[in-house]
């Protein structure tokens, strides 16, 4: 999703592992952290479904999230 919303900006997206803090930098100063509030909504899309085309279990919110961004186009069926 990444990769189609920014693909004609010079941006690369890549695979991390799934760790706890990733710091970088000669004076070390920065931290990836997982984010905690992400809605219980967003839990019970199916990747497998939407890639298939299924956007049934998808919360309004979500969608019009992805709309938005570019990432989908206006579908919502």
């Amino acid at each position: 999703m990444i990769e189609h919303r920014y693909a004609d900006e010079d941006v690369e997206a890549w695979i991390m592992p799934d760790i706890e803090a990733v710091s970088y930098g000669r004076k070390v100063g920065y931290e990836v952290r997982e984010a905690k509030d992400i809605p219980a909504e967003v839990f019970e899309v199916s990747a497998t479904g939407v890639r298939g085309g299924n956007r049934a279990n998808v919360s309004e919110r979500v969608m019009d999230f992805m709309i938005a961004e570019g990432i989908w186009e206006e579908n919502r069926t």
